[in-house]
């Protein structure tokens, strides 16, 4: 009956040390520097750190793309764990999935930058000793002030068009263009401008029929030449 106080208090120490020993092992893996270092939301990188606390056999895999996991924990089987882990990651993500942690393990790990080569091939060559000609250039233009700086753009050309009859109405500047679009060839390409009003003194009112639209007084000049040789009326007006 004596030794029943020091059975109970062995068994007690036992499993102090036991829950201590448990305790203390899971804070390591929650400081793992690549949980913060994995492409996760803040709240999958907590989630990860609980996924230690979680019994085994268990796996947790992440979707690099969304940041986002799912874990498996208390499976039959770590191979289980694992293929579910995954298989649900991507099947909620849409996503390509990878695992992080298996058990109590982290097996991702984070892209490496490559080092520089040093083979023999990419060894720099040998200097003579004898500095190399110091070779002055005018100074860059600042990207914003050349971006900033607008190209100059030349005043758009003024343009003239050929008047080849005039009217009473508006309503007529239609009809008449087409009648004389017929008669001469060279006005059939030619687009009809808005009816022009001009007050003739003694005679009233009357509205140009105007057509064509050309960059240089030549242009229309050539076509007043032609409709003139043929008998008509033409001149060049400006737009």
């Amino acid at each position: 009956m004596r030794q029943m106080p020091y059975m109970r208090c062995l068994l007690t120490v036992l499993v102090l040390s036991s829950c201590t020993s448990r305790q203390s092992a899971s804070p390591l893996f929650h400081m793992d520097p690549r949980i913060d270092q994995a492409p996760m939301t803040a709240d999958t990188k907590s989630y990860a750190r609980e996924f230690f606390d979680r019994p085994n056999p268990k796996a947790l895999a992440f979707s690099p793309e969304k940041g986002t996991a799912w874990a498996a924990w208390g499976s039959s089987s770590v191979e289980n764990a694992k293929q579910f882990a995954i298989r649900e990651c991507e099947k909620r993500t849409r996503t390509l999935c990878t695992l992080f942690a298996v058990n109590q393990q982290i097996v991702w790990e984070p892209a490496v930058k490559p080092t520089p080569s040093t083979t023999p091939g990419d060894r720099p060559a040998a200097t003579s000793g004898v500095p190399d000609p110091v070779v002055k250039f005018p100074p860059a233009t600042h990207p914003v002030s050349a971006s900033a700086a607008k190209p100059e753009v030349p005043p758009p050309a003024k343009r003239v068009a050929v008047h080849v009859a005039s009217v009473r109405s508006p309503a007529e500047a239609s009809e008449e263009w087409q009648r004389l679009a017929k008669r001469y060839q060279v006005l059939a390409g030619l687009e009809l401008q808005a009816p022009r009003k001009i007050d003739v003194p003694g005679k009233g009112a009357f509205y140009r029929v105007v057509g064509g639209a050309f960059t240089t007084r030549a242009q229309a000049q050539a076509i007043c030449e032609e409709i003139r040789s043929a008998g008509g009326y033409c001149t060049v007006v400006g737009l």
